[in-house]
């Protein structure tokens, strides 16, 4: 994981707060509970300072198990190179509105339909080189995602399990209804979740 200027983040410099809803610390969220980071594995792919975000994946080990609540819940993966073109599903998150700003402290959700790669390289203006064959978008169609948003799911209900399809990843050239989002296709990252879980379970 890297910050704006492409250094990597380290675990001790931030935490993790499952179950926390308002950007507020304010507001009290008694089912929220702070994680310190133990281990960040980040995909041998990605480079931050390439063109293409492919690779744009890792995964965050925590110091303590987290307690599941109403709250809080595990969110299951997707079948292995599934199609996701044409797919409907959810984004969640704290990012800007169509006029770039930020007012409020809790996530928006907006309802969104997925795209091919191919696709995606005609419609998406300004970031065609972020797209890969490991990758699709989102948007188009009077809503998407917004600056603060990347890093957060694509999601699908699929008989009342949320499934995370997608992990936003870059933006278009401004947060308009025209504009589409590209996000990384958890579907062909199955195979690396699942050797890291396991490489982790035998340490």
């Amino acid at each position: 994981m890297w910050d704006k200027s492409s250094t990597p983040i380290k675990p001790n410099e931030f935490y993790v707060y499952p179950g926390r809803n308002s950007l507020d610390l304010r507001v009290k969220e008694p089912q929220a509970v702070i994680h310190n980071v133990a281990e960040i594995f980040v995909h041998q792919d990605w480079n931050p300072r390439a063109p293409s975000y492919d690779g744009d994946i890792a995964l965050v080990k925590m110091t303590n198990p987290v307690t599941f609540s109403d709250r809080v819940r595990p969110i299951a993966l997707p079948v292995v190179d599934e199609q996701v073109s044409e797919i409907n599903g959810y984004i969640f998150g704290w990012g800007a509105s169509e006029k770039e700003e930020i007012t409020e402290t809790t996530p928006k959700i907006i309802k969104v339909r997925t795209n091919s790669p191919g696709l995606c390289r005609y419609l998406v203006k300004g970031i065609q080189n972020a797209i890969s064959d490991r990758s699709f978008c989102v948007g188009g169609d009077g809503r998407l995602p917004c600056k603060g948003d990347s890093g957060g799911g694509f999601y699908r209900n699929v008989n009342g399990e949320l499934q995370v399809l997608g992990i936003i990843s870059a933006g278009g050239l401004d947060c308009t209804a025209e504009e589409y989002a590209v996000a990384t296709d958890v579907t062909q990252f199955i195979g690396w979740i699942k050797s890291i879980l396991d490489q982790d379970t035998k340490k």
